[in-house]
């Protein structure tokens, strides 16, 4: 099984935005990957503990800085010339309407963050007297890279972890760590890759299944992509009928059967190379959870076209609950998208039954 602990700051990192890897669109693969059962996501609750703490700052934090900002402006433009007091009612009014965006959309995320951390199909780790004794063992033994600042947290979150893999007894886990927090919880590996690299420190590796090492989201997930990471396309028989095609006009036959030869001919050359340049790197668990779902899709299908109601105009619907995916290459997308389609096709199977 695989399974995945994401630290706090990361989810507060989707919030504010501020750098790249931890996108609102990263979030929502991480929520399809739980939902699906790809991955089992550990929920600390020290770390809801957490969460709850910056969530309560957070919108004040936006509206401290955006305050402090506005402080700068006015007083730098002070002496400025009345030429250009609209540029500075212009910059002014931009800060205050972007403090109100943030701050609405910090509320919106916090509440969806903590509804998604309290799901049923996550596992959640009671922090009991067992494992804060743990924690202060850990900390009095040096069993901690790091033990100042936010020890106890940062112990607390490897003693939770640790007592659920003692009790899970799974000999083959594997364990996804993302924390942007490396000076605490991990050493970094020397590499000539231009991207630094970062491994669990050996100290808390020890105590738990072989684990590999995240700063962001992007990276962590980089195991779920699908055919759309691959670059587009090049190729002459493409161009050429894709030529053959503009020579005619969008109502026509000859249109419409070039376009067809195009999207084949893309979808084969596209399913050849993920075969050939992404599949075989896949962890067996990832290979499986994608047969698993290629399987679940195509017999929702079936069962879908099998449906009385069933009609040319469900049929022209589909690409919107196959996430606009071709379907000859739904084996390929990305594996929250699998998810995501496999959960749209169980809702239109379900619409069509009711009918």
């Amino acid at each position: 099984m695989m399974y995945a602990f994401v630290d706090s700051n990361i989810f507060i990192r989707v919030i504010s935005q501020g750098r790249p890897g931890c996108e609102l669109q990263r979030f929502e693969d991480l929520v399809a990957l739980a939902e699906g059962g790809v991955i089992r996501l550990l929920v600390p609750e020290v770390l809801t503990l957490e969460l709850e703490k910056h969530f309560r700052l957070l919108p004040r934090q936006f509206e401290s800085h955006c305050d402090k900002l506005t402080h700068s402006l006015t007083k730098a433009t002070e002496d400025a010339w009345n030429e250009i007091d609209a540029l500075k009612v212009g910059l002014l009014d931009q800060v205050a309407g972007y403090k109100r965006t943030k701050v609405a959309e910090c509320e919106k995320m916090t509440s969806r963050i903590t509804e998604f951390l309290g799901a049923t199909h996550l596992q959640s780790i009671p922090l009991t007297n067992d494992i804060w004794l743990d924690t202060q063992r850990r900390l009095i033994a040096g069993r901690m890279p790091n033990s100042k600042g936010s020890a106890d947290q940062d112990a607390s979150i490897i003693a939770s972890i640790v007592a659920f893999f003692r009790q899970a007894n799974d000999q083959e886990a594997r364990l996804l760590f993302c924390s942007e927090n490396v000076h605490d919880f991990a050493v970094e590996c020397k590499s000539d890759a231009k991207d630094r690299l970062f491994a669990l420190h050996p100290l808390i590796q020890s105590d738990l299944p072989h684990a590999r090492y995240f700063v962001n989201l992007e990276t962590m997930l980089a195991f779920a992509k699908g055919y759309e990471a691959l670059p587009e396309p090049d190729d002459e028989q493409i161009q050429l009928a894709a030529n053959m095609r503009d020579l005619h006009d969008v109502d026509t036959d000859e249109y419409w059967t070039f376009q067809k030869i195009v999207d084949e001919r893309i979808a084969k050359q596209v399913a050849d190379r993920y075969t050939t340049e992404i599949a075989p790197s896949l962890p067996i668990e990832v290979y499986s959870a994608r047969a698993e779902l290629a399987t679940a899709i195509r017999e929702l299908l079936r069962q879908c076209r099998g449906c009385p109601t069933w009609s040319e105009r469900s049929e022209d619907k589909l690409p919107k609950w196959l996430e606009h995916v071709p379907e000859s290459l739904v084996p390929y997308t990305s594996l929250p998208n699998m998810v995501r389609i496999r959960r749209n096709l169980e809702e239109y199977l379900r619409r069509h039954q009711e009918m």
